[in-house]
């Protein structure tokens, strides 16, 4: 199913945002493919991972490459709070994001359960405020969602 305009838009603010404040001292990827421990490979809407390649011989990035993941909910909310949420902490993800748009917030996820599979830390961020994050510092949250004001 093809991005909508709104996701699309978060995308493109998620990358200017992240190059930045970080250049190429990262790898970014945007709707691409990372492998978990249970071999399953979800593709994140946005992902912050350790420079290197990643191709056939060397597989996508795996947990310990993995900085940042960022999924960007506009009709996939409730599957990214519960099964990706899940998957992600299981996998040992430090630091996990989700771009709410309807609600103009940003969740972070942090300090992840492998064993229990939950995130111990979740906090909400509306449109206006600004969060730290433990990987990138002070994230104004209106830098990664789109305007929503008719031009």
């Amino acid at each position: 199913m093809p991005v909508g305009e709104h996701h699309a838009d978060v995308l493109s603010n998620i990358a200017d945002f992240f190059y930045q404040r970080l250049g190429t001292k990262y790898k970014f990827r945007a709707q691409s493919p990372v492998t978990l421990p249970n071999d399953s490979e979800p593709e994140p809407g946005f992902a912050v991972v350790v420079r290197r390649k990643y191709n056939r011989t060397t597989g996508h990035p795996k947990p310990e490459d993995i900085l940042l993941l960022i999924e960007v909910a506009d009709s996939t909310l409730q599957y990214d709070r519960s099964q990706k949420a899940e998957a992600y902490a299981l996998a040992g993800v430090k630091e996990y994001w989700i771009i709410n748009i309807p609600e103009r917030q940003v969740e972070l996820y942090l300090k992840p359960s492998e064993k229990k599979g939950l995130y111990r830390t979740l906090s909400v961020y509306e449109s206006g405020s600004q969060f730290t994050s433990p990987f990138c510092g002070e994230v104004n949250v209106d830098e990664v969602l789109p305007d929503t004001e008719e031009e």
